[in-house]
């Protein structure tokens, strides 16, 4: 595991040295970057939090979002995921393309399995892979969707790995966030890599 943000360079270098055969990937941010008007979202999540017990809660918007979906499960991610989905299909101004990462993935889909697990909803991803023609470079794909509960929340990762039946030791997951992609890297007991796809 790396805490030290590195390229996508680095880790290419880093993925064609080592054992590794699987490599999960984040989507937003590591693959491409959705450039996201986040601002309706925030006063969305803030006039909901009104009508709940978490009108006072201290955490930043993501912890929330985990404690209102482990008080609530079902309930409340049906609202959220539909306040994400709004977030981005009409708040969604361009997106970026790791390309040097993209590039790899296209030349290197017969000796490694790519995954995306990723935070993102279902529509978002589809269009983006559909548009770029690149959804048939990837194993399996999962989405805000697929599990209750998303990252940091190990569940997805977990949900790869059970279909699969491999060895951990087989799986790396990049991503650019700490506090999401390598900590549920962690809590699955797989490695995990952290890239800036701007360096």
């Amino acid at each position: 595991m790396t805490l030290v943000p590195h390229s996508s360079a680095e880790l290419i270098g880093f993925i064609e040295s080592s054992d590794y055969t699987d490599i999960i990937f984040d989507f937003d941010k590591t693959l491409y970057h959705l450039i996201i008007e986040w601002s309706s979202f925030k006063n969305n999540m803030i006039a909901h939090k009104q009508k709940t017990w978490f009108w006072d809660y201290p955490g930043n918007l993501h912890a929330m979002i985990v404690a209102m979906l482990e008080q609530w499960g079902a309930t409340q991610k049906k609202i959220i995921d539909a306040m994400f989905l709004d977030a981005e299909t009409h708040h969604l101004k361009s997106i970026d393309t790791n390309e040097r990462l993209v590039d790899f993935i296209q030349h290197n889909a017969n000796k490694y399995n790519f995954y995306i697990v990723s935070n993102n909803m279902e529509a978002t991803i589809e269009w983006v892979l559909e548009d770029r023609d690149m959804k048939k470079y990837f194993q399996h794909i999962l989405w805000r969707g697929s599990a209750l509960f998303s990252k940091p929340n190990p569940e997805a990762l977990e949900l790869v790995m059970s279909k699969l039946q491999k060895d951990k030791k087989n799986f790396l997951m990049v991503g650019d966030s700490i506090d999401s992609d390598i900590e549920a890297a962690s809590r699955a007991g797989i490695d995990s890599y952290l890239i800036d796809m701007y360096i």
